[in-house]
């Protein structure tokens, strides 16, 4: 069982470097017994993994990334990956889940990073809507202009979202045979239905999840803006 965590806070508040700072230290204590440890990132967030870019840890082999963005098949490769899964390039040069995409060994792979929580599940509630006819769901509304349809979706959609990330994190991405699973999500401020306090917690598609998803988890970090000067160490 691997020992999992969670970082979550406000957009722009550095979590993507915070998360960086921390796969930089456990890959480099990883690699005094696993010199060929690496580490993985599946990446969701709309803003970018520059951080593990320009540091030259992609380029050099440190972090394999894969974008799970507007993948035609996002429900299943999310189910995918929470299973140890990892897609492989295939001739045409894109990456599918093919019967190689197993993971025999994961010494090899000490770290798993899944950014962020907020993303895959919002990504997972357009993708869904987008399947509107195929899945068998009604708009609560729709409005048709010219070519394009805008709907709004009833209530379901989120229930189903919500059973796939809680899934996805308890039977999936924390049974995985490796050492260090890190999630990272936006902050969120719901009421919790039987205290009737508000409560702050990551961000979900509604706020069912939100003060539950710590509980799901391992350490729960929770970054804030701080003016003072800092060292990187």
């Amino acid at each position: 069982m691997p020992q999992t965590s969670l970082i979550y806070g406000p957009s722009g508040v550095g979590k993507t470097s915070q998360l960086f700072r921390l796969v930089r230290y456990l890959l480099k204590k990883a690699r005094e017994t696993q010199p060929n440890a690496k580490a993985r990132l599946i990446h969701a967030d709309g803003g970018g993994y520059a951080p593990f870019e320009q540091s030259g840890y992609i380029s050099k082999g440190y972090v394999d990334v894969f974008d799970i963005k507007y993948r035609q098949e996002m429900i299943a490769d999310t189910r995918r990956l929470s299973e140890g899964k990892w897609p492989v390039t295939n001739r045409k040069g894109e990456l599918e889940f093919s019967a190689s995409a197993y993971t025999q060994d994961w010494s090899e792979y000490p770290i798993l990073v899944v950014e962020g929580l907020t993303s895959i599940a919002n990504n997972l509630i357009f993708h869904l809507a987008d399947q509107e006819a195929g899945a068998g769901f009604k708009f609560s509304y729709k409005i048709v202009e010219g070519e394009y349809t805008v709907g709004g979706l009833q209530e379901g959609h989120y229930g189903v979202i919500q059973k796939e990330v809680q899934k996805a994190i308890v039977r999936g991405f924390n049974t995985i045979p490796c050492r260090y699973v890190i999630w990272s999500a936006l902050r969120a401020k719901a009421q919790d239905k039987e205290s009737r306090e508000f409560v702050l917690g990551p961000e979900v598609v509604g706020s069912a999840m939100t003060h539950k998803v710590p509980s799901l988890l391992g350490s729960t970090f929770y970054l804030e803006s701080a003016t003072g000067k800092a060292k990187d160490s």
